[in-house]
C-alpha cells in the first residue's frame, strides 16, 4: 500500500512541482473520486523551474528531490536538490543542491534522480556525465548510485559509483531512467521494458 501511495504522490508532485503555469485540469487522474485528497505547489524563488521529483518517507515526513537548470542557455548542466516536506506538505527543510561533482572541472549534468531504500539506507540513483561537458543530447550518459548520509540536518552523498552493464556497454553509451527495486534482499534495477530486462547490482 506504500508503495502505492508514494506512486500517487510522485505524480501529484510531478505535476504542480514549479509549474505555476499549469492547470490543475492537466493533473493525472483530475476528477477522480478518491485519487487525490489535496494538492499543493511548491514554488521556490531561489531555484524556479525545479521539475521532475522523486518522493521517499523518511521518519520526519517525506524527502524529495528535483532537478534544476540554473543556465537556460546551458540546458545539460543540471543540478540535483533536495527539501523535505511533513506529512501536512508543509516544507520543514528548504531546498539546497546535492554536491555531485567535489573538486571536478566538470559541471554538474545529473539528471533523472530517484530515490529509494536498500538495506535500511537512502539512496539516490541518476544519471550524469561525469567526464566531459555535454552539449547535445545524443552524447553519452552513464548511470550513477550514491547512499545518501544525513548531516547536521541535511543530506549529503555518499560512496559514489558509477553503473554500467557488461552487456550493453558496447552498444548503447547513453544509459538513463534505470529503475531500482529491492528483491530478496537485492538490487535490482529496471533496464528496459520491452524486452524486459531487469540487471542485479553487484
Amino acid at each position: 500500500m506504500r508503495a502505492v501511495c508514494n506512486l500517487l504522490c510522485f505524480f501529484s508532485l510531478s505535476a504542480v512541482l514549479g509549474a505555476a503555469h499549469k492547470a490543475t485540469a492537466s493533473l493525472p487522474f483530475e476528477g477522480s473520486p478518491g485519487i487525490f485528497l489535496e494538492e499543493k505547489l511548491f514554488c521556490f524563488p531561489a531555484f524556479p523551474g525545479a521539475f521532475n521529483p522523486s518522493i521517499f518517507r523518511v521518519e520526519e515526513g517525506f524527502l524529495v528531490s528535483f532537478r534544476y537548470v540554473p543556465d537556460p542557455q546551458s540546458p545539460y548542466c543540471n543540478c540535483v536538490g533536495l527539501f523535505m516536506i511533513n506529512e501536512d506538505l508543509e516544507v520543514v527543510v528548504s531546498p539546497y543542491l546535492l554536491d555531485l561533482r567535489g573538486n571536478s572541472s566538470v559541471p554538474s549534468q545529473a539528471e533523472d534522480a530517484r530515490l529509494f531504500s536498500y538495506r535500511g539506507e537512502i539512496w539516490i540513483l541518476y544519471n550524469d556525465n561525469a567526464k566531459k561537458r555535454v552539449t547535445h543530447y545524443t552524447q553519452p550518459r552513464d548511470m550513477f548510485l550514491a547512499k545518501l548520509v544525513k548531516k547536521e540536518g541535511k543530506y549529503q552523498v555518499d560512496c559514489v559509483q558509477e553503473l554500467s552493464s557488461e552487456d550493453h556497454e558496447p552498444y548503447n553509451k547513453q544509459e538513463k531512467n534505470w529503475a531500482p527495486f529491492v528483491w530478496q534482499e537485492a538490487l535490482f534495477v529496471a533496464y528496459t521494458l520491452s524486452p524486459h530486462e531487469v540487471l542485479y547490482v553487484r
